[in-house]
């Protein structure tokens, strides 16, 4: 049986997903030379295209995290904040772009705080 997680209803195959990274991977490597330089190493250029990876899996897993939470990361409040702080952006696509961070919404305006829940 296969379970619905709000948010992640419009997901899209392995495929979808396929054709999204290829031209993401080779936005990363064109970003890696102009960032770099042209005359930087390979194993540089490597490093930074790893890093920025590595980044896309951290902000998947969370992404996951904040819309199928596990009871233990609920008891912690930063985390909490922060799923809340997200979930504004499911219901306004135009703010709270961030995952981890929301710093660069606040600084370009799109940063919007959660409404605090009653408890009943």
């Amino acid at each position: 049986m296969a379970h619905h997680i709000k948010g992640l209803e419009n997901a899209g195959s392995f495929a979808d997903k396929l054709l999204f990274t290829v031209p993401v991977m080779l936005v990363c490597l064109v970003v890696s030379f102009i960032a770099l330089g042209f005359g930087a190493s390979l194993s540089t250029i490597g490093s930074f295209i790893v890093a920025m990876f590595l980044y896309g899996i951290i902000n998947d897993i969370l992404h996951y995290a904040f819309h199928a939470p596990p009871k233990y990361l609920r008891s912690f409040s930063s985390f909490e904040r922060a799923r809340r702080l997200h979930l504004v952006h499911h219901g306004d696509n135009g703010s709270n772009f961030g995952m981890m961070s929301f710093l660069c919404d606040a600084t370009f305006g799109t940063f919007r705080e959660a409404k605090r829940r009653r408890k009943q």
